[in-house]
């Protein structure tokens, strides 16, 4: 007897239907890896995009990670929404993340609620993300990393 997945909240079956880029890395890919990889990040700011940021192949970020990032003058903490994407700027201009903070990563679940809401409501995915990190336990984590320099006014 097989058993099917029952489909989620937004009626998806597979994770990768709703963001293809919670796959995990390694998984079908051929080419050669690279010493850095260009990410977007998602900081809390309310602004609709995320900025890509370069970061270190040996780190194998995956999305839903918490890292910080240079952010105008300040470290801001963001999650890496997007993997392996190509930047907008020339590829000198685009500064490398960080650190990657020691605290467990936003799960899937919530990082399809967030794109969701976003959607639904027609808000900034910024604004939405800064919501998100309010959570008690990333919120407890976040505190924990406050002594680094990254601003997480939240």
């Amino acid at each position: 007897m097989t058993q099917t997945t029952p489909p989620d909240l937004f009626g998806a079956t597979d994770e990768a239907q709703l963001h293809p880029d919670l796959t995990r890395s390694g998984e079908g890919e051929d080419s050669q890896p690279q010493s850095t990889e260009i990410i977007e990040v998602l900081i809390s700011v309310p602004l609709n995009t995320a900025f890509s940021y370069k970061a270190p192949q040996s780190w194998q970020l995956e999305v839903g990670d918490l890292v910080t990032v240079p952010f105008g003058k300040q470290a801001k903490i963001g999650v890496v929404w997007r993997k392996n994407v190509e930047a907008q700027v020339d590829i000198a201009k685009v500064k490398p993340v960080t650190d990657r903070l020691a605290c467990p990563p936003i799960p899937a679940s919530v990082v399809r609620l967030i794109d969701f809401v976003a959607g639904y409501y027609m808000a900034a995915l910024g604004g939405i993300v800064s919501a998100a990190l309010q959570e008690p336990g990333i919120r407890t984590a976040l505190k924990k990393v406050e002594h680094f320099g990254a601003s997480n006014d939240l």
